[in-house]
């Protein structure tokens, strides 16, 4: 299996996943440097890190996941090489679950991401306005212990957008899908 593993960590590297595995973080990033400018008073450390945590939560872990499960999938589709990967001498099953345990992984890897970019946005908060300086502990072990269960939540939905990119060839129907849950969840009040 690990076998498996390196041959579709290749795969990934002229596929765009990581690309997609940089622009949540950057994004997050760039949203707390220019929303941090606008504030005039001392926040707590806490505004940054339960911010990041909802919309990691909320809404970018689905719109990532829905991505990064499409992307994954069409490494196999687009070139037609499904007849070929399911014919190599390793269980069917197992190519599915490194493919399922790849996109996992690509979420954990956004996920330190995410803390990494919020600690930074609000480090240079502090170093460029002082006077506005956050006030109190940086929980940055709070913050990964709550990624990494968001993290664990979301397995459920990259089961689900992961079979449904395996199972349709194009890319619309998985993006479509996926967009769709994600806003009929907001919608709902989940």
């Amino acid at each position: 299996m690990l076998r498996l593993f390196r041959a579709e960590l290749f795969k990934m590297a002229r596929s765009k996943v990581w690309l997609v595995s940089l622009v949540v973080p950057v994004f997050l990033f760039a949203i707390f440097v220019l929303g941090f400018r606008s504030v005039d008073e001392r926040l707590t450390w806490d505004m940054p890190i339960r911010g990041a945590s909802y919309a990691w939560a909320y809404f970018l872990l689905p719109m990532t996941a829905t991505i990064i499960t499409a992307l994954l999938g069409q490494i196999e589709h687009k070139p037609n090489t499904w007849s070929y990967t399911l014919a190599l001498p390793q269980a069917k099953w197992q190519v599915f679950l490194v493919k399922a345990m790849t996109a996992l992984l690509v979420l954990a890897w956004i996920s330190a991401l995410i803390l990494a970019a919020t600690i930074g946005a609000g480090l240079l908060h502090n170093a460029t306005r002082p006077e506005f300086a956050f006030v109190g502990y940086m929980s940055w072990k709070y913050m990964a212990r709550d990624l990494a269960e968001i993290w664990v939540a979301g397995f459920m939905l990259v089961a689900i957008q992961f079979g449904v990119a395996m199972r349709f060839g194009g890319l619309v129907f998985p993006l479509l899908v996926g967009v769709g849950g994600v806003f009929l969840a907001v919608l709902v009040g989940v």
